[in-house]
């Protein structure tokens, strides 16, 4: 295993880069573990400091690639829900995830997200809203 590397991002989160040949054992079946271990972490962590620690540990780049790949799947989704005008639910993912697709289609014209649901089973709602224009860029 490599040495990991840990950064204070501008949004607030402490990220820690873990490489390690066994990524299997420390992902575990689709993110599980590594997201268990995430909140087992975070929690110490806040105890410690007597303070909420955001924090994200990602294992050879998991987190951020399975990020682009649920946006990518949000955005097909967004344009065929803005082709049809049939509102679209995603299946229930984790809060990180659910953030990478709301961040991934906030600047969608004529589309809007919402997150419904409790615990395990919040799902993101994908939603036409006519007349909804993106703001530009500055």
């Amino acid at each position: 295993m490599e040495p990991s590397r840990s950064e204070l991002d501008d949004t607030g989160f402490y990220r820690i880069s873990v490489d390690t040949n066994a990524n299997a054992v420390l992902i575990g079946r689709q993110g599980r573990t590594l997201q268990d271990f995430t909140v087992l972490v975070r929690s110490a962590a806040s105890a410690v400091f007597k303070k909420h620690i955001r924090l994200m540990i990602d294992v050879n780049s998991y987190k951020e690639e399975r990020y682009e790949k649920v946006a990518r799947m949000a955005i097909r989704v967004a344009r065929d829900v803005r082709r049809t005008k049939v509102d679209a639910v995603l299946e229930p993912m984790p809060a990180d995830e659910r953030k990478a697709v709301h961040n991934a289609l906030s600047d969608m014209d004529d589309i809007s997200t919402k997150s419904h649901g409790e615990g395990p089973e919040r799902r993101i709602h994908i939603l036409y809203t006519p007349g909804k224009v993106s703001e530009p860029a500055e």
